[in-house]
């Protein structure tokens, strides 16, 4: 919902793997809306960045689901923000 406090998932980055880590802008990577509750992004086999989501609540899971989410294929900005785009298969 544009505009409205949202929780959800941040992007935190870092020159090194061991941190000190820092904010990636203002803007929430995943809303409160996308069930994520935590996301990383990993560079897949044909070099290509991809988002993977796991989820707090999932179809077919009752309670807590805690599955991995179709990946979203992730573009860089000139600004350091990230665009997504689901991953077809």
């Amino acid at each position: 919902i544009e505009g409205a406090p949202q929780t959800g998932v941040f992007m935190y980055v870092s020159d090194r793997p061991d941190g000190g880590f820092r904010p990636a802008g203002d803007e929430v990577v995943m809303g409160s809306d996308t069930n994520a509750y935590t996301c990383r992004i990993v560079q897949g086999k044909d070099g290509r960045d991809r988002l993977l989501t796991w989820l707090f609540e999932a179809e077919g899971r009752d309670g807590f689901a805690g599955v991995i989410d179709t990946p979203y294929l992730v573009s860089y900005n000139n600004d350091g923000s990230i665009e997504l785009e689901r991953e077809a298969y």
